[in-house]
């Protein structure tokens, strides 16, 4: 098997979405990023 790499900081390889996709399903684009100044963590969300 050939390991799909991609660059970082991009979204992933095409077969990132492929997988998903013969369920009927896809990922869910972030639009929100959280950070809380209490934790040194940032969460990518849907918006609220």
């Amino acid at each position: 098997m050939d390991f799909p790499n991609y660059q970082a900081g991009t979204w992933g390889p095409e077969a990132a979405d492929t997988l998903p996709a013969q369920d009927g399903r896809s990922w869910a684009t972030p639009t929100f990023l959280q950070c809380q100044e209490d934790i040194a963590v940032c969460r990518v969300t849907m918006a609220p």
